[in-house]
């Protein structure tokens, strides 16, 4: 689920409650899909533990100015499993894999407040071991609000139908990690009016804290900065919850190319790399040339 916000967000410690200008909302606050009125598509790979590899593809369409609807699909893969019988004797290989389809809807129901909700279909599968298969449905609803224009709160529940689990074929279940989020956006620097001092650069500073529901784990606290010294380039790191990542954006007309590096300092061999490719057609064509289909809102 993390993974689906992209390597943007994964190059702030997956800072993103508080953010919606990119088609990777309907994983990290389905809210930001009303404040999207462009036709958007974004798709990330990564790799952690040298052999599970992550994909992730999203896209949203506008339905007018004020709401649009949001797909997505994230997926985690290990292939070549060692099977073994209680002796150690080697058996077969096997492959697994869990995914997550996400359909949403966001509304804007003022100028400065939004709302949506996400449907989650899950997946387990492993096709040498049937026991290990397993589905489950739940929903994700979020909230936006923005202050004196240049900062915005977000609030997101994560799985909130608490009745709902994942039902493996062999009649186990496990329940899905039910996750609270509270993010701030703040935009220091811009060349806009709703930035606190007007500049030819941008920087924006964010935080989020992360409350588990159902979980064990305590009380998560992220802080993050993207600073953007041309249109074209932006840098980003984030740290909390003793993790640390970095991350660099490459933007023209429309098309940006993000990285992210994260670390864990108690554990290194979870370090990952992330890469991601979106699309926004607001950036092309070009101003001064006739606007896409996409463009032509009813």
């Amino acid at each position: 689920m993390s993974f689906g916000t992209g390597a943007r967000f994964m190059g702030m410690c997956g800072i993103s409650a508080a953010v919606a200008d990119s088609s990777d909302v309907i994983f990290s606050n389905p809210a930001g899909l009303g404040e999207i009125d462009s036709f958007m598509l974004s798709s990330s790979s990564g790799k952690v533990l040298d052999d599970t590899n992550y994909l992730s593809l999203n896209g949203t369409y506008p339905l007018g100015k004020l709401s649009s609807i949001g797909i997505g699909y994230a997926g985690g893969f290990i292939s070549g499993i060692d099977i073994r019988n209680s002796a150690g004797t080697f058996l077969n290989k096997a492959n697994y894999g869990n995914s997550v389809f996400a359909f949403g809807f966001g509304k804007k129901f003022a100028d400065s407040f939004s709302v949506g909700a996400s449907i989650k279909y899950y997946s387990v599968d492993s096709a040498e071991i049937a026991s290990s298969t397993g589905r489950g449905l739940n929903v994700d609803v979020g909230l936006l609000k923005r202050g004196w224009d240049w900062i915005s709160f977000g609030l997101v529940g994560k799985n909130i139908l608490t009745s709902s689990q994942i039902n493996y074929s062999n009649s186990e279940n496990t329940p899905l990690p039910q996750e609270l989020s509270l993010g701030t956006n703040i935009n220091i620097l811009g060349g806009k009016m709703h930035s606190i001092i007007i500049s030819p650069v941008e920087l924006n500073v964010l935080a989020q804290a992360n409350f588990g529901l159902n979980q064990t784990k305590p009380v998560g606290l992220l802080t993050g900065i993207e600073f953007s010294p041309s249109p074209y380039l932006t840098l980003r790191t984030g740290s909390g919850a003793d993790k640390f990542s970095a991350g660099i954006s490459l933007n023209f007309a429309g098309i940006g190319i993000h990285y992210a590096y994260t670390t864990r300092s108690e554990f290194s061999e979870t370090s990952g790399t992330y890469i991601s490719i979106s699309y926004d057609e607001k950036g092309w064509p070009l101003e001064e040339q006739t606007p896409s289909y996409f463009s032509q809102k009813s």
